[in-house]
């Protein structure tokens, strides 16, 4: 079993609906996105591990209910809800970088909202979640 306990600055932004991930080849844990109580929110935080801060790095759309993982020093953002409807797009920043990237919509599942990531190997797994059509599988 193991356990991972270290004192860690509180994070910048309290809000619900984000998400959180960690990066162990870049020791970076993610936050983003959320809702703030009054609409979904774009900023995003890296907490760097060594250095023990958090950084903002940047904005994605505005989006609460999202998924994200992260694979190989990027992390991947699918989906969520802005507002108005289920998004079905996909973004990525680079631990090196620290730009968002927005990815091809090609080959996405339909939008949602809710929905569960994990990475498996070198892919962004996604499940459930729903949309204005309903609950997604």
């Amino acid at each position: 079993r193991v356990c991972l306990n270290f004192a860690m600055p509180a994070a910048p932004c309290p809000i619900s609906g984000c998400t959180l991930s960690a990066d162990t080849a870049g020791e970076v844990l993610w936050l983003v996105g959320g809702w703030n109580g009054l609409g979904p929110v774009g900023r995003c935080f890296a907490y760097l591990v060594r250095a023990r801060i958090w950084k903002e790095v940047g904005k994605i759309s505005a989006r609460c209910g999202h998924a994200a993982a992260a694979i190989d020093g990027k992390l991947y953002v699918f989906g969520g809800w802005n507002g108005q409807s289920a998004l079905d797009d996909c973004q990525r920043i680079s631990s090196d970088t620290l730009a968002w990237e927005k990815l091809s919509t090609r080959k996405l599942p339909p939008g949602r909202s809710g929905h569960s990531a994990t990475r498996l190997r070198q892919r962004m797994m996604i499940f459930g979640g729903w949309n204005s059509e309903g609950h997604r599988n």
